[in-house]
């Protein structure tokens, strides 16, 4: 599976290498600023992607003496790293653009070349092949990484479309909407780091999952025996897997054999029906 994840980061980053370049190349000679900010975002996946390629791999280490639950949260950190790389990326473009649009006069209008748009147009189609990708491997692998730039990729779409039009306004001499479009390009890089920021955090805290996938745990847990009751049951993220803490209340007239028997095929059901649990610790109490 690692080696597939990685075959899809790679694939990502010949793509956003060569959009990066043509993007930022294409800006300059072009006079389209939105075009070399989005050239510059491009060339941020890249960066991003070849630090997910090699935190892929430490984080599907095997377990070991030192870190006995695996090293999965390694990519939780990285997703983290991400989310506030691209914070930073998203307030010094705003910055530097919100600067311009202040100094602006209207002597300083230069019409876009025709073939930006072309690039622009080329670079939305990619973009959108590289969002669905990364967004159907990603729940494929329950990769948090490779779902993390989906997002970025999804907001390189918006990001894009806000360059295409910019670069159009201004070729009917509209003034600085291209400064404009440039603000929300970095405003979309914004969003799209305060979303992988959040999602990180609840990986790294240990985060519940949903109501509905703890009720449906409770719910199997009593299915195992008519005479069990739930007295307690915590459930926590492990990146993209589960783990679980449940005790459960036997009648104290059942022997230690017959007890442990009904905690060992909670703990097996539970691993065996719910593919995401990592480990199931059963805790029994009398009644």
């Amino acid at each position: 599976m690692i080696k597939r994840v990685t075959d899809v980061i790679l694939i990502g980053i010949v793509v956003s290498s060569a959009l990066a370049i043509i993007k930022i190349v294409a800006g300059i000679l072009g006079n389209a600023q939105s075009l070399m900010f989005d050239g510059i975002n491009s060339l941020t996946d890249v960066l991003i992607a070849i630090g997910m390629f090699f935190i892929v791999r430490v984080a599907n280490k095997a377990p070991d003496k030192d870190h006995p639950y695996g090293h999965q949260k390694y990519e939780g950190v990285f997703y983290f790293v991400i989310g506030i790389f691209l914070i930073l990326t998203s307030i010094i473009i705003v910055g530097t653009n919100v600067i311009d649009i202040i100094n602006y006069q209207k002597s300083q209008l230069i019409k876009p070349e025709i073939y930006t748009l072309y690039v622009v147009f080329l670079s939305v189609i990619l973009k959108v092949v590289l969002f669905r990708f990364y967004r159907t491997y990603g729940k494929t692998f329950s990769s948090p990484s490779l779902k993390a730039d989906s997002y970025n990729h999804l907001s390189d779409i918006l990001a894009t479309s806000a360059s295409l039009i910019g670069i159009v306004l201004t070729r009917f001499n509209i003034h600085y909407v291209d400064l404009i479009a440039s603000v929300l390009i970095g405003l979309f890089i914004l969003r799209a780091g305060n979303l992988i920021v959040k999602e990180a955090i609840s990986y790294l805290v240990d985060e519940a999952p949903p109501k509905t996938t703890v009720k449906a745990i409770k719910q199997m847990i009593l299915s195992v025996d008519d005479k069990l009751h739930v007295d307690d049951l915590k459930v926590r993220k492990h990146m993209s897997g589960l783990y679980i803490d449940v005790e459960i209340s036997l009648p104290s007239h059942l022997t230690l054999e017959e007890s442990h028997s009904v905690a060992e095929a909670v703990h097996d059901k539970i691993e065996l029906e719910f593919e995401e649990v990592l480990h199931c610790m059963v805790h029994v109490n009398p009644y």
